[in-house]
């Protein structure tokens, strides 16, 4: 919380961002509509500043072989710059996700996922407890003007860091792509054949057709 590792203007911490920051460039999270969307609808109050969940989840092996796995929830705040965000200390792990296919193996593949967002669900609880209390009362130290700086964050969701396996299965998608049941790219209609292929003719995922 150092205020060099932190995104907050400690001379307007309170002022609304604009998208593009105040340089016109996008450039670190607070510079995107996201963060501007979100004051319009969550920061209601004269002192609330938004503060983002950044998760990373993605599974891994802790044997050899590949057969035991687990798939740790990683998170780090958005009030965090991008310099300090890529460092290891930046982030905590806040649950584990336990593998579903030796939890319950005879299980049916929708009974595994809605048995994955339940666990997922209980990771998140307090995240969600937290937004239902309408934030947290937090107090920052400006030690250039040697003043406390008494706000709320608001914590909000921005976005989840994995892989194509991992997205899939938090968008509730079923995942087979060894025999084509599955897309193999969320952002194209490539098929499993020409995956390797990079003259492929392929149509690219419209908006339309993710409503769909």
């Amino acid at each position: 919380m150092q205020p060099e590792n932190l995104l907050v203007d400690f001379e307007d911490p309170f002022k609304k961002p604009k998208y593009g920051g105040d340089h016109g460039s996008l450039d670190d999270i607070n510079t995107g509509k996201l963060l501007v969307e979100n004051h319009e609808l969550n920061c209601p109050g004269e002192n609330d500043i938004p503060c983002h969940l950044i998760l990373f989840i993605d599974k891994s092996h802790v044997d050899q072989k590949g057969k035991i796995t687990l798939e740790p929830v990683m998170a780090t705040l958005s009030i965090f710059t991008k310099e300090a965000r890529v460092k290891a200390g930046f982030w905590r792990p806040i649950g584990y996700l336990p593998n579903m296919e030796h939890v319950a193996p005879r299980c049916k593949p929708d009974d595994k996922l809605h048995d994955y967002h339940f666990a997922l669900r209980m990771i998140l609880d307090e995240y969600i407890q937290y937004q239902k209390l309408g934030g947290i009362e937090w107090v920052f130290r400006d030690c250039e003007g040697d003043r406390d700086i008494h706000c709320r964050l608001q914590i909000q969701l921005a976005f989840i860091i994995g892989d194509t396996e991992g997205h899939d299965k938090l968008a509730g998608r079923r995942v087979d792509r060894a025999t084509g049941g599955s897309p193999q790219c969320r952002y194209c209609d490539v098929k499993l054949e020409d995956c390797a292929d990079p003259f492929a003719r392929v149509q690219l995922t419209t908006a339309a057709d993710v409503r769909v």
